[in-house]
């Protein structure tokens, strides 16, 4: 059996071995750089190219920059011996002149304010000041020990917001890489033993979310932030970690810095995480919430004022009445670049305030489609598929990047429904990943209803459904359903009005279309243990009655019973009234744990893993 240092060895020697060059995009100046990381750990030559490069897109602080900065980091504390003194020094120089918080003045192109960016930044400030503790940073022209006093502060307020309301990027396929890299810098270089100690507990609890969600080497979840690759192309950030780490899937991303930084530290997963994620043979359901939600700020003790921005800027929030002011001031005082509908806006929010007390203009009320938090979460895991979802998040509002639900099965046989945002694939929302007008979603187990209510005069008055006929072994379509099996799995979908199959372009046999804005999509999952044969699940599932009223629907299902649930009813599993937010932060066999709570105890009965963050709820 392979051991998690075989796999080290086999990805770095993968990585070491598909260097590329920087090219153009988000990951920036990381690409081709963590690759040259690989190499120095297994004592291989290093070609200064992409090192140099990535040197000049840092020096011109280009946005992820600061990913590649941790990369830098990392090369300076493990391999100062190994590399030539020139590179060395063009390194040192970078990091004591490199801008690391929208606070010190000096022009950049940089994005400080998402939550995944917030700790590679804190987490880069901290360690160049320790290195450099005695050395005056050219941007600001103060001392390292400043940077490192005023990178602790940050990073203690980090961790205690996601150790008391996890993470408003909520199982993100893509930002878990860059909050991993930053934390396991900290982990393996951070002086202070209470910094790596919550470092560790912090990386601890990342895998166990993953851990819970991930299904034959996918973060096969709701994500709160995604992008199309990572979702229908096998792109997915977070695949050469699980692989690294559980031994489920394959190795996709020689630069995965996450994966990189795991294969050269001194963390170890907890053995008992490694279990839950391998137990293929149980059923898990999982709840859990991330987020706290603006009316609930003072039930915290989290105040809005000025040094708060970074909390509701993380989380998406800019223009609501409370925050807009101070977004304001923010970004006038230190010369930030908001995107445009946040600027324009702001003094609109704030004159409207001012004449009323409140948001009287319609056209005010839905200013942050990219907000995140809170979400409540439901997961149903079997040995053959893994079915996800945000449950009743934020119906009818504009969305972002959130990917509100998914069922997973082998080998990329995934399905999932979004309203276009866009007609293309590269916007925020495009057309498949984040939804132009959310929808209203309710699961329980391996039962999910999916209402999309798009209003009158949009531009995509559709709802539509990737289902990669390739992906699956069998595929029939009767009664206004579509059963689908892949390996021991099995698959039902409904879709309220008539749909129909693009037959051409680059979603062929890929897309399924509902030519209406109103639509109700039903997605019923099934297993070879639980049904004698994939015929007995498709005649049983073409067979049950599906009773609609305008935006309510009633749905005899043939595995759960009957469900009732609409656009403003609550959802119903035999007459039960289900519960859909209010969730507790874990609610699974291996922990159960309060929202807000600091500890958390992760075990089977018989290994017990304990986390506790007591000591940051000061901060």
């Amino acid at each position: 059996m392979e051991s998690i240092d075989d796999r080290r060895r086999s990805f770095l020697e993968y990585a070491a071995a598909n260097t590329r060059g920087v090219r153009p995009g988000r990951k920036g100046a990381s690409t081709g750089f963590f690759g040259q990381i690989a190499r120095l750990e297994l004592g291989l030559a290093i070609d200064m190219e992409p090192i140099e490069r990535a040197i000049e897109y840092v020096n011109n602080r280009y946005d992820c920059s600061d990913f590649a900065v941790s990369g830098f980091l990392r090369t300076i504390y493990r391999y100062r011996d190994r590399i030539p003194f020139d590179m060395t020094s063009d390194l040192e120089d970078a990091l004591t002149s490199f801008k690391y918080w929208w606070t010190e003045m000096g022009p950049g192109r940089m994005c400080f304010w998402t939550e995944n960016h917030q700790i590679m930044f804190h987490s880069d400030e901290l360690l160049a000041g320790q290195l450099y503790p005695q050395t005056r940073f050219e941007n600001d022209g103060e001392l390292g020990l400043a940077h490192e006093d005023h990178a602790t502060d940050l990073i203690q307020r980090w961790m205690s917001h996601r150790a008391r309301f996890g993470f408003s990027e909520w199982l993100s396929n893509a930002y878990f890489e860059e909050d991993l890299t930053a934390l396991l810098n900290l982990h393996d270089f951070a002086e202070s033993g209470e910094i790596r100690r919550y470092s560790r507990q912090l990386i601890d609890l990342l895998m166990f979310e993953i851990s819970l969600h991930s299904f034959q080497g996918n973060l096969g979840s709701t994500h709160g932030r995604t992008y199309l690759p990572m979702v229908i192309q096998n792109a997915e950030r977070t695949a050469s970690t699980i692989k690294l780490v559980f031994g489920m899937g394959n190795f996709n991303d020689p630069d995965s810095t996450s994966a990189i930084s795991l294969a050269t530290s001194k963390y170890q997963c907890p053995e008992i995480i490694r279990e839950i994620a391998l137990g293929n043979e149980e059923e898990i359901q999982c709840r859990e919430r991330h987020g706290v939600a603006l009316r609930d700020l003072e039930i915290y003790g989290i105040d809005v004022e000025l040094d708060k921005i970074p909390f509701f800027w993380g989380q998406g929030i800019y223009l609501h009445p409370k925050i807009a002011p101070f977004s304001r001031m923010t970004s006038e005082t230190y010369h930030i670049r908001l995107r445009r509908p946040y600027s324009e806006t702001i003094e609109r929010y704030e004159n409207e305030m001012e004449a009323h007390g409140r948001v009287t203009d319609a056209t005010l009320k839905e200013t942050d489609p990219t907000r995140l938090s809170p979400v409540n979460i439901e997961s149903f895991r079997t040995p053959s598929y893994i079915l996800s979802s945000a449950q009743d998040f934020r119906p009818g509002e504009r969305g972002y990047q959130h990917h509100i639900w998914q069922a997973s099965m082998e080998k990329g046989a995934l399905v999932f429904t979004s309203h276009p945002g866009s007609d293309d694939e590269t916007s925020r929302p495009n057309f498949w990943i984040g939804n132009g007008r959310l929808p209203r979603v309710a699961q329980h187990r391996n039962l999910l209803v999916c209402i999309h209510r798009i209003p009158e005069g949009d531009e995509h008055p559709f709802s539509h459904a990737y289902v990669p006929k390739v992906a699956f072994d069998d595929l029939r379509e009767k009664n206004g359903w579509i059963t689908a099996r892949r390996g021991n799995g099995f698959l039902a979908l409904f879709s309220q009005n008539q749909y129909e199959w693009t037959e051409t372009g680059p979603y062929r046999n890929r897309e399924i279309r509902a030519f209406s804005p109103m639509n109700i999509w039903i997605c019923e999952m099934g297993t070879r243990r639980q049904w004698a044969s994939f015929d007995q699940f498709s005649d049983a599932i073409a067979a049950s009655r599906v009773g609609i009223r305008g935006t309510e629907v009633d749905y005899e299902s043939p595995s759960v019973g009957r469900v009732s649930f609409g656009w403003s009813k609550g959802f119903s599993v035999c007459g039960e009234t289900m519960k859909l937010n209010g969730y507790r932060r874990f609610e699974n066999p291996y922990c159960q744990c309060d929202f807000g709570s600091v500890q958390y105890a992760i075990g089977d009965g018989e290994k017990t893993l304990r986390l506790d963050f007591s000591g940051l709820m000061a901060r």
